[in-house]
């Protein structure tokens, strides 16, 4: 099925009626980096919760791990992960990054953007003033995978929205030089097409806002 075209049209029958509580606000708000709009139904959700808890008390955490597994299996379905396994909810991107960084031995070599998010942008540099790392920076378009164990890079660059070129071809070159991949598809999941099985990347973190 092909993905929605985002028209005025659509946004108006089918994605503005969610948010009508938020919209009925006088500001136009365009703070979804850290705290995006919430939907209508967050209400319901989070009152669902908490009727569980104050009904089942302890017994609770049996719903609250099936909701879990159910968010893994949509987040799976929605950036083309082969598993509901592959999906390892964090409360941050960077978690996700220095879980990576921490499993890797030695002092790797990282490779990396010089327009990355400013939360990884920042881990990958404390990383290696603490001596942990080996960090070369580059503009996305010049970023060279040779002799890197781990390529960090965003699929869609934050500050200027470009769609980086070519993945497929980037990644499968990444990794005939003996690097791994990790993606940083937090402004390209749920907005873009993105299939990570068929991309072959080794790690990618987002998240939900």
């Amino acid at each position: 099925m092909s993905a929605p075209r985002f028209t005025e049209a659509y946004l108006r029958h089918s994605v503005w009626p969610r948010f009508s509580r938020v919209l009925a606000r006088e500001e136009i708000y365009l703070a979804n980096h850290s705290l995006g709009r919430p939907p209508d139904r967050m209400a319901e959700d989070v009152r669902a919760a908490l009727d569980v808890w104050y009904r089942d008390m302890d017994d609770s955490w049996q719903f609250w791990l099936q909701q879990q597994e159910r968010f893994r299996e949509l987040t799976a379905t929605l950036v083309g992960a082969s598993r509901t396994d592959c999906i390892v909810p964090k409360t941050s991107a960077g978690q996700g990054l220095r879980a990576v960084l921490n499993a890797l031995p030695g002092k790797p070599r990282v490779a990396t953007s010089d327009g990355e998010f400013d939360s990884l942008d920042f881990i990958l540099r404390v990383y290696r003033e603490q001596g942990r790392i080996d960090l070369d920076l580059a503009p996305w378009r010049e970023l060279s995978v040779a002799g890197a164990d781990l390529v960090v890079l965003s699929s869609v660059m934050f500050r200027t929205g470009e769609v980086v070129e070519n993945l497929p071809t980037f990644v499968r070159g990444a990794h005939l030089a003996g690097a791994l991949v990790m993606l940083d598809v937090y402004h390209h999941a749920g907005a873009l097409p993105l299939d990570l099985e068929a991309l072959g990347v080794d790690f990618a973190v987002g998240g939900s806002y």
